[in-house]
């Protein structure tokens, strides 16, 4: 071990970073290059100012289940960090987190109508995989919200018989939705004021930016958990599963258009030190 502001991390003989640091001794990240790509990750996300501005990071490294579930913005064991808790049947890998789509989901403890501002939002994922549920393939890649009807949502539906839905947050106004027939990359719904809605797909915005104003009571109806691999609904009941792998998820504050590009550099950039970018 080394000793890095007065605490030990293990093979640590790099510059590093003290959140960073606190990140990998909650997940036991002792691999150097893994060590080393959440540094640098950290590192770039402060220096474009997008550190403050995440709620919830989820870089998914380790392999296993106890690794992947931290938040890396916030990484204490408890519901009010943000941290994961993991439900059905998903498989844990070097290249991410793996959905069954038919009984997997990850909890989030992210309560929108509570943890969320209706017009200062962001939040996203990174797919490995391509499918469509036309051909048997997969649903709701993250969200929550009402069952039915015009109605409050937070959610991201990537490909949808070759159509991508994002929903923020009435799902009737709220939406933005364009073609899409490759589900793979990184995907960014970001809502930067009560009539700016725009989503972003590996850095370039997909789809028209939605300007209808939105009402605080819609998010105040979202007292749900967010979650990833599934459409979670009061009471946890989650529907429409994903079963394409993920390598990285987040939620955060709203995001411009050049935050959304940035951001993406620097995911990209992490998943290929890693070895499974798409």
């Amino acid at each position: 071990y080394n000793t890095f502001e007065g605490r030990s991390w293990k093979g640590a003989t790099f510059a590093t970073d003290a959140d960073a640091l606190a990140f990998c001794e909650a997940a036991q990240v002792y691999d150097r290059n893994q060590q080393k790509a959440i540094v640098d990750l950290v590192r770039r996300l402060k220096a474009a100012g997008l550190w403050s501005k995440m709620k919830a990071i989820y870089p998914f490294v380790g392999g296993t289940a106890s690794s992947h579930k931290w938040n890396l913005k916030d990484p204490r064991d408890t519901d009010a960090a943000f941290r994961l808790t993991f439900n059905g049947g998903i498989t844990h890998s070097s290249t991410g987190v793996d959905p069954d789509g038919s009984t997997g989901w990850v909890k989030t403890w992210f309560v929108p109508a509570t943890n969320a501002t209706l017009g200062n939002v962001s939040y996203g994922c990174y797919v490995r995989e391509n499918d469509d549920f036309s051909t048997g393939g997969s649903l709701n890649d993250m969200g929550c919200g009402i069952a039915a009807g015009n109605a409050a949502h937070m959610a991201m539906l990537i490909r949808l018989s070759n159509t991508f839905y994002g929903d923020c947050w009435n799902n009737s106004i709220g939406r933005v939705q364009n073609f899409n027939n490759d589900r793979r990359g990184f995907y960014i719904a970001s809502r930067t004021t009560t009539s700016n809605f725009r989503c972003f797909r590996n850095g370039l915005q997909i789809g028209p930016t939605n300007t209808n104003t939105q009402s605080q009571g819609d998010l105040n109806n979202l007292t749900m958990s967010f979650s990833i691999f599934a459409f979670n609904r009061s009471g946890d009941s989650p529907v429409n599963f994903s079963k394409a792998e993920q390598a990285f998820a987040f939620i955060g504050d709203g995001l411009t258009s050049d935050e959304a590009n940035t951001f993406n550099t620097i995911v990209d950039l992490y998943q290929k030190r890693l070895g499974r970018a798409v």
